[in-house]
């Protein structure tokens, strides 16, 4: 999102708005992803490497860069590399991938669970959940509410370096396994994050 090809510089300002403003009433973590940057450097990279592990070692440092961009624009923003750094940051933890064999997706579901977050609201480029992949199906439904077991069905694939899905599977059994609420979310909905946290979005609840 904050880096699709080039440096979204408009949605970054937004993002940073957003949050500046929320964290007035909430405490907020903040987990970054690689995106396509580092889908690009794992696809020119797998034509040599065949361990995944090794692959995914470009997708967090890829990560890593997006959440440092972030942090270095977020008054009091702290990029943090693991789940240690996150709970003694003296300022607002952001942070990107930690291990290899886990994408953002599962980092962000892990560190809720640590910190008994009451809701995660994950922004994609794609403005909710469907049924099938939008861009590629134009009968594809987006389901405004998902119950855990409908994630689990939804998203059941084995796991790959440089995984794009909305949510991926291995994040889905740990939001499932703890209960936690998720909002999936576009673009158009970080306009009023605060709105978002209310109930008030045109994105997927889950649970």
């Amino acid at each position: 999102m904050l880096v699709p090809s080039d440096i979204d510089s408009a949605f970054l300002n937004l993002v940073v708005g957003e949050i500046r403003k929320i964290r007035t009433h909430h405490t907020l973590f903040v987990v970054v992803g690689g995106g396509k940057t580092a889908r690009r450097y794992i696809e020119a990279a797998r034509q040599f490497v065949s361990e995944e592990s090794v692959l995914d070692e470009l997708g967090i440092l890829s990560s890593r860069l997006n959440a440092l961009l972030l942090a270095t624009c977020l008054p009091e923003g702290e990029l943090v590399q693991n789940f240690h750094e996150v709970l003694h940051a003296k300022g607002l933890p952001v942070l990107g991938g930690t291990t290899p064999g886990q994408t953002t997706d599962t980092v962000a579901s892990l560190l809720a669970e640590l910190v008994q977050a009451e809701m995660v609201i994950k922004v994609s480029n794609v403005d909710g959940i469907y049924t099938a992949d939008p861009h590629l199906d134009p009968k594809a439904e987006k389901m405004s509410v998902m119950t855990y077991e409908d994630l689990n069905r939804l998203l059941h694939r084995d796991f790959t370096a440089g995984i794009s899905s909305v949510i991926d599977p291995v994040a889905a059994k740990i939001i499932s396994k703890n209960r936690l609420k998720v909002i999936v979310i576009g673009k158009k909905d970080m306009i009023d994050v605060q709105k978002v946290i209310s109930g008030n979005h045109s994105g997927t609840t889950i649970g």
